[in-house]
């Protein structure tokens, strides 16, 4: 729907961002796939996505939870979309 709807998605920005970003932690193989692609859509998508969650306490910490409690097959197709967290609009603070 963001992708089609990219107006909602700027007016919804402080729900949307802690919605999907604090959600990188889920373990539902079902759900990681479209999780990570909507991750990777909010942050070069939206400008100020870090403006309504914290990377040091929110992101990160769960980020490091999923690269270091998971066997390497298990995250391996996350890390395309984690490097190219880099192309975001906004500086990750």
């Amino acid at each position: 729907m963001c992708q089609y709807l990219p107006e909602l998605l700027n007016t919804e920005a402080s729900r949307v961002c802690p919605a999907v970003l604090l959600s990188i932690d889920d373990s539902d193989a079902v759900v990681c796939p479209a999780l990570w692609e909507a991750v990777l859509y909010t942050v070069t998508t939206l400008e100020k996505c870090w403006d309504y969650v914290s990377a040091k306490k929110g992101v990160l910490p769960k980020l490091w939870t999923v690269l270091s409690e998971r066997e390497a097959e298990a995250w391996r197709p996350l890390s395309s979309p984690m490097f190219c967290l880099s192309s975001a609009k906004s500086p990750v603070t």
